[in-house]
C-alpha cells in the first residue's frame, strides 16, 4: 500500500492533490505543531490579475498548539463575508465558477470551530467532486504517537498501516534517509509537482495559486488530467 502524510492546508494548491492522487491512503498530520506564516490558514488566489492572500483569522495559531487544537477567530460572518465577496467578484467570470462557488460558500460559511476540522472538510470534498477516491485519515483521531519524533511517527504510522511504499513531497527530501527506510522494508520515494498553465483569466498565468483556482477555471476531466502530472521519483 502507497501512504502519504502532510499537513492539512487550507484551500491547498494542485500539487497536493497531485500527491493525494499518488497513494492509497492520505493521513492528515493534524497533530503536529502549528507553522506560523505557511499554509495552514491561508492561500492564494488571483485578484486583478496579481496572486492574494485569503486568510481565516485565528484564536491561538503559534508553534506550541497542535494544528487540532487552532481554533478560527473573529464573528464568522465578518471574516467570511469579505472572503466569499472577494472570491466571488475575482472568479464570477471564470466558467466553473457556477459549479465551484457554492461549494466555497458552503465551507467558509460551515459551523467548522476548529481550522483543522475546515481544512479537512474542504480536502474532503475537493477529492469528492473531482472524483479522487482515496482514503483519508487525521492522525489525531487514529495513532496516538504524538511522543514520537517526526521521522519515528512517519515510520510508526506507516507500520500500523501496512504500508509498504513511503511517497512524501519533494520538499522534505533531506529530512529522510533512504538507508533508514529500507532497513524498516519501506520504499521511499518524493512527489514531485508539476504546475502546467492552464486559462486563467486576466493577466499571465500565475502557479501554484490555491486549488479553488484550478476549480473555478477547469473541467473535472481536466482536473484529473492535471493531477496524473506529478511524477513520483525515489
Amino acid at each position: 500500500m502507497k501512504l502519504a502524510i502532510m499537513q492539512p492546508y487550507f484551500l491547498p494548491y494542485i500539487g497536493y492533490f497531485q500527491l493525494i492522487a499518488s497513494v492509497d491512503k492520505f493521513v492528515i498530520y493534524d497533530d503536529v505543531s502549528f507553522i506560523k506564516g505557511g499554509w495552514i490558514n491561508r492561500n492564494n488566489i488571483k485578484v486583478q490579475g496579481q496572486a492574494k492572500l485569503i486568510t481565516v483569522p485565528l484564536q491561538n495559531g503559534n508553534t506550541s498548539v497542535p494544528i487540532c487544537d487552532v481554533l478560527i477567530a473573529g464573528k464568522k460572518e465578518f471574516w467570511s463575508k469579505k472572503m466569499l465577496r472577494t472570491v466571488s467578484e475575482s472568479y464570477t467570470k471564470a466558467p466553473y465558477f457556477d459549479q465551484i462557488y457554492p461549494m466555497f460558500e458552503k465551507w467558509i460559511s460551515s459551523e467548522c470551530e476548529r481550522i483543522s476540522d475546515l481544512n479537512i472538510t474542504i480536502i474532503n470534498e475537493v477529492c469528492s467532486y473531482i472524483g479522487l477516491n482515496v482514503q483519508i485519515e487525521p492522525s489525531s483521531s487514529v495513532y496516538e504517537n504524538s511522543h514520537l519524533s517526526s521521522v519515528s511517527r512517519v515510520l510508526d504510522i506507516c507500520e500500523k498501516e501496512e504500508a509498504s511504499h513511503y511517497i512524501n513531497a519533494i520538499g522534505g527530501k533531506e529530512l529522510y534517509s533512504q538507508s533508514l527506510f529500507q532497513s524498516e522494508k519501506l520504499k521511499l520515494s518524493f512527489l514531485q509537482p508539476r504546475l502546467d498553465p492552464y486559462p486563467q483569466g486576466k493577466g499571465e498565468f500565475i502557479k501554484g495559486l490555491s486549488m479553488l483556482d484550478v476549480l473555478m477555471n477547469n473541467s473535472v476531466d481536466t482536473v484529473n488530467e492535471m493531477l496524473r502530472l506529478g511524477l513520483v521519483q525515489d
